[in-house]
């Protein structure tokens, strides 16, 4: 097929390089996806808390009972249901904090990952130029618009320090942002220090936990089953504002164009007509949205007339 005809088939078709076929990048797929396993999580250990209690009931427990009659103590004899409950209670509270920990890590892994592919995919971002040259070209050409090393300082300035200066940067990169991402900024902001006091002092007070004199350990950060919520709503809420935004505006359809450059040695194996058929295969490994053929055809001749 002569180059003319390739890029008449692509100018024509419906389809366009920078209006997704599908709304949900690789990235936010995988958020979802660490989402999902942290609730299952959460839900296993939220039956076995409930499970517990109801037996404990059932054979007639008291509070003044001896743990040991029912539970695991560590062979402690000396404690008793009440002391037992209260520790289970401390213990919720600590695994409440550890899952905002987790939370707080996949949503910034998220961030890095979506930004990274809006830059590759609309280098003119870099410059003040959105879609002024497109990201795939580069990519087939084996020229890269950005060092590592630059790449990995604006990815730390989205995602490290407070929330003031992560978003002023993504605004500096993009232009603009969700404005959920603006509008949460305090309890973000909060949710970064409790992260920052699990982490790094065991949810306690970071600047107590590291004076020399004190003996007695500080009492750990309180973090209730409804705050909880309330910031895995926010988090679900902005990683998906974040992804609409940058896939309309600069992502597009990068994602199959990327595979469809990284897997052209094997589709030159096939002949014209079977090549989409090839390419969707392909692609269907990696990915939750089957895909027209006609837009893999447009995938493949859009690729080549570049």
């Amino acid at each position: 097929m002569c180059f003319k005809k390739m890029l008449d088939m692509a100018s024509k078709s419906t389809y366009d390089r920078w209006i997704p076929i599908h709304q949900t990048c690789f990235p936010y797929m995988v958020f979802k996806k660490y989402a999902t396993e942290l609730k299952r999580l959460d839900m296993s250990y939220e039956s076995s808390k409930r499970y517990t209690y109801a037996h404990l009931k059932i054979d007639g427990a008291v509070w003044t009972d001896k743990a040991s009659k029912f539970l695991y103590t560590h062979n402690n004899d000396e404690i008793s249901l009440k002391t037992w409950s209260e520790t289970y209670e401390n213990f919720d509270n600590w695994v409440r904090l550890n899952k905002l920990l987790a939370m707080s890590s996949y949503f910034e892994t998220y961030i890095a990952a979506i930004i990274s592919l809006a830059l590759e995919s609309d280098p003119g971002l870099l410059i003040g130029c959105p879609h002024c040259v497109d990201g795939i070209k580069l990519k087939k050409l084996g020229i890269s618009p950005i060092s590592e090393d630059d790449l990995k300082e604006h990815l730390k300035q989205c995602t490290r320090g407070d929330w003031m200066a992560r978003t002023s940067h993504m605004k500096k990169l993009f232009g603009v942002i969700p404005q959920s991402l603006t509008d949460k900024l305090s309890d973000l902001e909060k949710m970064r220090n409790l992260r920052n006091k699990i982490g790094h002092a065991f949810g306690r007070d970071i600047e107590d936990a590291r004076y020399a004199t004190i003996v007695t350990i500080q009492p750990m950060e309180r973090l209730t089953l409804k705050t909880y919520i309330k910031y895995q709503n926010l988090i679900d809420e902005i990683a998906r504002d974040i992804n609409d935004e940058l896939m309309k505006s600069h992502i597009g359809n990068y994602q199959y164009l990327l595979h469809c450059h990284d897997s052209y040695a094997e589709l030159l194996k096939y002949d014209h007509q079977e090549r989409p058929r090839a390419f969707k295969k392909i692609i269907g490994q990696d990915t939750l949205n089957p895909l027209p053929k006609d837009f893999c055809s447009w995938i493949i001749n859009y690729y080549q007339s570049l």
